[in-house]
C-alpha cells in the first residue's frame, strides 16, 4: 500500500477502512469492483474514473466527493511528477 492522499482519506475514515471493504461496499450498491480496482484508483493508475467511482469512493470514506477528486488529482500529479511515494531513490 502506498501512501497516496487517496489512500490516507480511507485509512483517516472511521474504523481504518482496508481495499477489500471498500471493494465490498462497491458491490452492495451494484457498483461491483475488485480490491485491485480500489488499489489501482488509490495509485491513480486511472486516466479518467467515472464520476460514480468518486461518488461511492465519497460515500464509503464519509468525504465530500471534491475531496476524494482533489486528492486523487494530487496523487495523479504525484505519479506523473515522480514525487512522494512514486519517488524513486537512486543508490550508489
Amino acid at each position: 500500500m502506498l501512501n497516496t492522499p487517496v489512500t490516507k482519506l480511507r485509512k483517516e475514515a472511521p474504523g481504518s477502512l482496508t481495499a477489500a471493504q471498500v471493494a465490498a461496499f462497491f458491490r452492495r450498491r451494484r457498483f461491483p469492483r475488485g480490491r485491485s480496482t480500489i488499489d489501482a484508483f488509490e495509485r491513480a493508475t486511472f486516466i479518467r474514473p467515472p464520476d460514480r467511482f468518486f461518488e461511492l469512493y465519497a460515500e464509503c470514506v464519509g468525504v465530500p466527493v471534491e475531496r476524494v477528486r482533489a486528492a486523487y488529482y494530487r496523487t495523479r500529479a504525484m505519479r506523473e511528477r515522480g514525487t512522494g511515494p512514486f519517488a524513486t531513490a537512486i543508490v550508489a
